[in-house]
């Protein structure tokens, strides 16, 4: 996926409360042309109509975001910055243990500075269950 601009590799793993409910942790890390970083995600999300092969789900959560500088200027020293985010997609049930998985998120990155900074992540991914 991308993530302000920056390709992105994830690994998730999720637990179905119900057909519609689930809880999700993501980890993952990017890469980009001045700043590198690493996130931790713990999401909740609703899936409407579970039963449709396309079917659309919606998700709420928050984590943290460290960030590294490189190639800047001004050294910048690394930080840590709490994060929540919302955000729609869709899974396309591809077989009977796999399908793939569409998604955007806006995140927000509380940060310590006058002004929180904003984020949208595209992510395309294929998903094996059991």
């Amino acid at each position: 996926g991308t993530f302000s601009g920056a390709r992105t590799s994830d690994v998730y793993l999720g637990y179905y409360f119900t057909d519609n409910l689930s809880a999700e942790v993501t980890a993952g890390q990017a890469f980009g042309t001045s700043v590198d970083f690493q996130f931790l995600n713990v999401s909740l999300t609703h899936q409407p109509w579970p039963q449709w092969r396309y079917s659309p789900y919606l998700t709420l959560g928050g984590g943290a975001k460290q960030s590294r500088y490189s190639n800047t200027e001004v050294q910048l020293s690394s930080r840590t910055d709490q994060t929540l985010h919302a955000g729609a997609g869709l899974r396309i049930y591809l077989a009977r243990q796999l399908m793939g998985r569409l998604e955007y998120r806006n995140t927000v990155i509380l940060t310590d500075q006058e002004q929180n900074e904003e984020s949208d992540e595209w992510t395309i991914g294929l998903s094996a269950f059991f």
